[in-house]
């Protein structure tokens, strides 16, 4: 009987062991997961104390990778402490790759009330364009497909139209967005015109954008 008991705590003892190894496992598994996702991230916050300059930056996803690509480095200041501080320069350096800011607190005295947040996001995009003929008295639905359509897990899409041509004042958007599982950016459009001519035939631009 003694034996049997001992072989039973034992037993119980390497349930636990194991137990605990596979929670280890599980844990250092979703801290690598949280470093990937936050090193795929193109945008970062950077603390701005009081009577500091400071110089930010971050690098453009994909950078330089692709051809026909265009960047935009954007600047937000947030916290307490934001109205003391002004953008003193925002662009790209390191030859295109990363998005630069340099940003100045002029608050004279260190404190939660003074100390600020700037956000500095690097986006990489490009855009696939196309204009179309909408004569008057028609309604058609026109599409346009997404750069790199659904190839990089994080990436946005932007839909958009633009109406231009003598006939522009007749026209009405009636939808805008994406179709096809988010593939292409698909817009339908109205001329309310009543007699086709010159004068009342419009062009629609579509415009769809990733970004990366």
């Amino acid at each position: 009987m003694h034996y049997t008991f001992s072989g039973v705590r034992l037993g119980g003892r390497l349930a636990v062991l194991a137990a605990l190894v596979c929670a280890a496992a599980l844990m250092v598994a979703l801290v690598g997961a949280a470093d990937a996702k936050a090193q795929g991230s193109n945008s970062k916050t950077f603390l701005l104390p009081a009577n500091t300059t400071k110089t930010f930056q971050v690098r453009y996803p994909f950078a330089l990778q692709f051809k026909g690509v265009t960047y935009s480095c954007r600047a937000t200041v947030s916290g307490l402490g934001k109205r003391f501080v002004k953008i003193l320069s925002r662009g790209s350096a390191l030859g295109g790759t990363v998005c630069r800011v340099k940003a100045r607190n002029n608050a004279a005295l260190p404190s939660l009330d003074t100390t600020a947040k700037v956000t500095v996001t690097a986006i990489t995009q490009k855009s696939n364009s196309k204009t179309f003929v909408l004569p008057a008295h028609t309604t058609k639905t026109f599409q346009v497909g997404y750069p790199f359509a659904l190839r990089f897990s994080g990436a946005t899409y932007s839909c958009r139209a633009a109406v231009s041509g003598l006939g522009k004042r007749f026209v009405k958007i009636l939808s805008r967005g994406s179709a096809l599982g988010g593939t292409v950016c698909r817009v339908k459009a109205r001329n309310n015109a009543m007699l086709p001519s010159l004068d009342t035939t419009a062009k629609v631009k579509v415009i769809a954008t990733t970004n990366l």
